[in-house]
């Protein structure tokens, strides 16, 4: 894998609240590591498509935008993560 920076941040907000995600590398290089933080990030899908992305939203009132722009959510990582702990 080619790491270009060792670090990163994105950042998303609007004037209700603000979510992002820090990225930085791991083991020389070999594993990227994402720490999301602020509001629920989602899982999601282009409609029509198998990849997968995963959505940082400033806050839930963003959830109907992303629809309108093609994109078909799975659910909130939380949420996912709750249900996968509970098996």
């Amino acid at each position: 894998m080619d790491i270009i920076s060792s670090h990163a941040q994105v950042l998303v907000k609007d004037n209700k609240g603000s979510s992002g995600v820090n990225i930085h590398s791991a083991l020389s290089g070999h594993v990227a590591v994402l720490n999301f933080w602020g509001q629920d990030a989602y899982l999601a899908r282009g409609k029509g498509c198998s990849d997968l992305h995963i959505l940082i939203l400033p806050n839930d009132e963003w959830e109907n935008d992303v629809k309108a722009q093609g994109f078909e959510i799975i659910g909130k990582l939380s949420d996912l993560v709750k249900k996968i702990d509970q098996l």
